[in-house]
């Protein structure tokens, strides 16, 4: 079995996984990855649950012709990603990487950021991002988010996931 992504119309990825999932029955595993990120309103700090690729189901089957024209055909469904005219599965180390950030429910968690200040390196104490510096790009403290780049369908893409920063003390101003 392989990984596709398949393109659906923004906002009823929810529908359309259902959808899927009585016509293939156990043939077909679907996930939607989702991002749990902190927003400030009110003065309050709340969590929030956002898709991670708005727009797009990842299913994992053995494709065929009658299954890649069938969810082609899917109410909803805009289309099987694909180059040229078959279908294409997501690369393994894609794959790989998304299921490494993401937990049993298909969320990337919030990660722990340690930053020694404007220009410094970042350590991550723990989350999904934990040995993975390398990837994040920026940071932003204030809006208390990661941009990270990954591979997607062969093209790299920047998304934006939650973050904890925190500033070690400085304890020489004792």
């Amino acid at each position: 079995m392989e990984w596709y992504a398949v393109s659906v119309f923004e906002g009823n990825e929810e529908k359309i996984q259902d959808r899927l999932k009585a016509i293939f029955k156990q043939s077909i595993v679907t996930l939607i990855p989702k991002k749990r990120i902190i927003f400030r309103r009110g003065g309050i700090n709340k969590l929030e649950l956002n898709y991670l690729f708005p727009g797009y189901i990842l299913i994992k089957t053995d494709m065929d012709k009658v299954k890649y024209e069938i969810i082609n055909k899917t109410s909803g469904v805009i289309r099987l990603v694909n180059t040229g005219n078959d279908f294409t599965k997501i690369d393994d180390n894609e794959m790989a990487l998304i299921l490494r950030l993401i937990n049993k429910e298909g969320i990337i968690e919030i990660s722990k950021i340690l930053k020694e200040g404007p220009g410094a390196n970042i350590t991550v104490l723990e989350g999904p991002l934990k040995g993975m510096e390398r990837m994040i790009k920026k940071i932003d403290s204030h809006k208390r988010r990661a941009t990270v780049e990954l591979m997607f369908q062969g093209s790299p893409i920047t998304i934006d996931v939650g973050v904890e920063v925190i500033y070690p003390l400085n304890l020489s101003q004792n």
